[in-house]
């Protein structure tokens, strides 16, 4: 027997779902300072899920700060882009879906944005992708009188459903 297999079993706790501050539509913090002493106050979390809703924004910010030295507590984040999806329910609401992502490949996050900007929601004839620009302007469409930039990223991604067939 090999020593790595000598102990037995290691575990290892993870949390696939966590949201970080400025996440839209759940944004549950004072700032990036009191997520990262909360995050870094969990020792025993060793892989977390940075999850935002159609955007690794949050995910690449937490990057950041883990190769500045922060959170050095976690040994792998992992992207979750948390979708609602069409058809709806037989409730009429959409269904949640979340999509964790491998981070081996170097490339991974500039292929999750070009996999988001090929996805489309249609309103009043216009189509709209799955990014932040993109998300602020279907919000406006929705309520024109909108002001505010991050008012209307809440409306866009509230707006936007992912067709799961061309999601897959």
């Amino acid at each position: 027997s090999s020593a790595a297999n000598s102990s037995g079993s290691v575990w290892r706790r993870w949390d696939p779902h966590v949201h970080p501050p400025e996440t839209v539509l759940n944004d549950q913090y004072q700032g990036w300072e009191e997520f990262l002493c909360e995050v870094e106050g969990h020792a025993d979390v060793k892989v977390m899920g940075v999850t935002d809703y159609m955007s690794i924004s949050g995910y690449s910010r937490l990057r950041q700060h883990r190769y500045a030295g922060r959170i050095s507590n976690i040994e792998l984040l992992l992207p979750n882009l948390e979708f609602r999806i069409a058809p709806p329910s037989q409730k009429a609401t959409a269904v949640n879906l979340h999509i964790l992502v491998s981070p081996d490949d170097p490339e991974h996050e500039q292929k999750i944005l070009n996999a988001l900007s090929r996805l489309h929601w249609e309103y009043d004839g216009e189509p709209y992708s799955c990014l932040p620009d993109q998300l602020r302007a279907l919000g406006r469409a929705v309520q024109p009188e909108i002001a505010d930039d991050r008012a209307a990223l809440a409306e866009g991604t509230l707006q936007f459903k992912a067709d799961f067939t061309k999601l897959r």
